[in-house]
């Protein structure tokens, strides 16, 4: 049997998102009320009622909640083997995710959406409640496949940190093997250190550091999932050596880098 999905509701009057993070998992965050500005990839969102992010697998992203309103919205994680077995040859659920789509929904669609995230949310004990269950979320999938094929992305928020650390992101994860020191960073875009740590912040809520650690760390995911040996991933990740590529896996995964593609291997397996 492939992993279960989880579906809940959080509510808060003011909230950030704790710590940067990606799942080993599609992701789908729904919007009840309220407003959060959204990073993830090299894009930045301005979130209200009726936004709905279909994650890709492993996106890194993070959310602050802004404004006065109780922040609620429905969270959706879907394991790959999951949703993978519920695909046909003719209905492809994994296609809205990629890439991250961002789709606006009219209020009708709101509540058709939110109904459909309640019913996922429901019981798994007694006689078919399993697969009522397993339904809703077929249903849902389907309805935001529908959606973001007839919805085009809405544009990107216009915040000015953003604007101005959209060429240091670029940058980033096109010289990920490289070395990349605040130091060549500040003279690369022509700014201060000081300046260039709180721009980049402010726009997407990571110290430059983390974002470069955190995009390295999935680049590994990604190459370990191919069946690569653990040390040419850390090399081919942008790690100086590999004790501090193994260090830096198990502080953000919670495994080792080996653990992580036997586990791997083991699902798929299944």
């Amino acid at each position: 049997m492939p992993e279960d999905f989880e579906a809940y509701c959080n509510q808060d009057i003011t909230w950030q998102m704790p710590r940067n993070h990606f799942h080993d998992a599609y992701e789908v965050l729904f919007v009840i009320e309220g407003e959060s500005d959204f990073f993830v990839g090299q894009q930045l969102f301005q979130l209200h009622r009726g936004s709905a992010v279909m994650l890709d697998f492993n996106a890194l992203h993070r959310s602050i909640s802004i404004g006065e309103k109780e922040y609620i919205r429905y969270v959706l994680h879907i394991p790959t083997s999951f949703v993978t077995a519920l695909c046909t040859p003719q209905t492809n659920l994994l296609a809205a995710f990629y890439g991250n789509r961002l789709l606006q929904l009219e209020e009708t669609q709101t509540v058709k959406i939110a109904a459909l995230f309640d019913r996922c949310m429901g019981t798994r004990t007694g006689f078919g409640a399993d697969l009522r269950r397993q339904n809703a979320l077929v249903e849902l999938l389907i309805c935001l496949g529908e959606l973001s094929n007839l919805k085009p992305t809405p544009p990107q928020s216009k915040n000015i940190e953003f604007q101005h650390t959209f060429p240091i992101l670029k940058y980033i994860e096109e010289n990920l093997t490289n070395e990349l020191s605040l130091e060549i960073l500040s003279r690369r875009f022509f700014i201060s250190k000081s300046h260039l740590c709180r721009i980049f912040k402010a726009a997407t809520g990571f110290s430059v550091g983390e974002y470069i650690s955190w995009l390295r760390i999935m680049r590994a995911c990604r190459l370990l999932r191919e069946g690569r040996n653990v040390q040419s991933v850390g090399e081919e990740s942008g790690f100086k050596n590999n004790s501090h590529f193994i260090r830096a896996f198990g502080q953000v995964v919670g495994r080792s880098p080996g653990r992580y593609a036997r586990d791997y291997r083991d699902v798929q397996h299944k």
